[in-house]
């Protein structure tokens, strides 16, 4: 051992120094390491190895639900699969059947719309009319034949129904109707090979009576079939042919009654005046016109035919 003071080199368990004197006691041996810092040392291992095991936990966890997540949709699809529940289809259809009615003329839409609010209904009624068991029909329509002329709507397809003698029959059937938002009027029923009614020459395409159609409908010539209550009729048209163009202004002539005017125009038009003198009657319907701003025409009726007609704009 050495002394702590002067380094000289002692005997062991030496009181003091041989050298210099200083006592043993002075002597502390140097540590070889430090009990704290050991003690941190060791710590810093352990917590990184925490963090890491903290981590692979994370790690774990989000590959489970992953897993899980995958699992989930495996069962959804074959659960679908397995019900025979559309999914892609169901909408490529809606699709379709979306594109069909964009495909569709402006006209065809207003056709289409007349007759699913109204028309096939009455179309369907007026059939039903004929059958001994009305509430055995199902019907088909055909509704790319649906046509309109002005306010007859005609519609034809097939009906299956249980006969009289309690046979399934399927047939074939065409009608025409002249429809108000209240009413309806079959003109045309054809039921397989029988027609049942045919009224078209009674009328005019705007439902004014004919003279032909006065002892069918009861009303005079010229007039509407139906009441004032239900004078909202179903027309398909479009704001071109509801006015007057110069074409149409040049076929109108001298003698014509007014139910032959508003076929030529395809609309009712405006009465401006209306007079009676020495039992004449007088009245002036105006319409619009097609042409200039301000293009219109009118025409003068007396006692119910046309004595006179005027023009401006008209093209």
């Amino acid at each position: 051992m050495y002394c702590k003071n002067c380094g000289e080199q002692i005997p062991e368990n030496s009181k003091f120094c041989l050298n210099c004197g200083a006592t043993i006691n002075a002597y502390e041996p140097k540590p070889i390491v430090e009990p704290e810092a050991a003690t941190e040392q060791a710590a810093e291992p352990e917590e990184q190895r925490e963090k890491k095991g903290c981590g692979r936990i994370l790690v774990l966890f989000g590959v489970c639900i992953i897993l899980f997540a995958i699992v989930i949709q495996g069962v959804d699809e074959s659960s679908v699969a397995s019900s025979g529940a559309p999914a892609l289809p169901a909408v490529a259809s809606a699709t379709e059947a979306t594109q069909a009615e964009t495909s569709l003329s402006p006209r065809q839409q207003q056709i289409r719309a007349a007759f699913e609010a109204g028309a096939q209904w009455d179309i369907e009624d007026t059939i039903k009319r004929l059958l001994k068991n009305p509430d055995s029909a199902e019907f088909t329509h055909n509704k790319g034949g649906w046509s309109a002329d002005n306010a007859i709507l005609t519609g034809d397809g097939t009906v299956k129904y249980t006969n009289a003698s309690g046979s399934s029959v399927v047939e074939t059937f065409t009608v025409s109707v002249i429809t108000t938002d209240e009413h309806y009027f079959p003109l045309f029923v054809k039921l397989g090979d029988s027609v049942s009614a045919d009224d078209r020459k009674g009328v005019n395409s705007l439902g004014l009576t004919t003279k032909a159609g006065e002892s069918i409908f009861g009303t005079e010539q010229s007039h509407s079939i139906f009441k004032d209550d239900a004078v909202n009729l179903v027309v398909v048209t479009d704001e071109f042919r509801q006015n007057m163009t110069l074409a149409e202004f040049n076929r109108i002539k001298t003698g014509m009654r007014y139910e032959e005017v508003t076929e030529i125009i395809g609309s009712f038009g405006t009465e401006l005046a209306r007079s009676e003198v020495a039992g004449y009657q007088s009245v002036i319907i105006a319409w619009d016109g097609n042409g200039d701003i301000g293009a219109n025409a009118n025409v003068t009726f007396s006692n119910g035919q046309v004595m006179a007609k005027a023009q401006m704009g008209l093209q």
